[in-house]
């Protein structure tokens, strides 16, 4: 799906505007003091945010783990550079780009958004190499807290107030 690239931010806000009018209407709250995120809480929904970290997070397991190759050595084990095991990770697992100058690679591809959601990720969860044990670990509030102030873009708190304009319009 396109919309997982960070560069489709655009089709990301689209995507949770409408998650938003759905939560609204699902729950027949079209108050504006009604936070979205308290709305997503009461239905069990997850914010496209945190689906893609997880899908992201579980492409760079693979990766980390032997289980699938990244085509063009996209990023590789720190590990398997002779570097030594990374304090600031804590785990020999951290991944690294090779040098390149394309800035696109640098700054907003997939492959790098996994690679620093990986970077972030606890020794705990990252030396993990159960696959099913590794997911339960990613989906816990507490992970997503974590990685949430320092990588994941905060898609539902982009949403503008001319969300708001819209909803009217549907409701009126």
């Amino acid at each position: 799906m396109e919309a997982w690239y960070p560069s489709q931010a655009v089709l990301q806000n689209s995507i949770e505007r409408v998650k938003k009018f759905a939560a609204r209407f699902a729950t027949n709250d079209f108050r504006f003091s009604t936070h979205y995120t308290s709305l997503l809480d009461n239905l069990n929904w997850i914010p496209l945010s945190r689906l893609a970290m997880e899908k992201r997070a579980v492409l760079a397991h693979h990766y980390a783990n032997g289980r699938r190759q990244i085509s063009d050595n996209a990023f590789v084990l720190k590990s398997s550079l002779n570097f030594h095991q990374s304090v600031r990770t804590g785990h020999g697992l951290e991944l690294v780009l090779p040098a390149t100058s394309l800035e696109a690679v640098v700054r907003s591809s997939s492959v790098n958004s996994a690679r620093r959601i990986w970077n972030e990720l606890s020794a705990e969860v990252a030396t993990t190499h159960d696959l099913c044990q590794f997911k339960r670990l990613i989906r816990s509030p507490e992970v997503y807290a974590a990685l949430s102030r320092n990588v994941i873009r905060k898609v539902q708190s982009v949403i503008l107030i001319q969300d708001r304009a819209a909803l009217l319009y549907f409701i009126y």
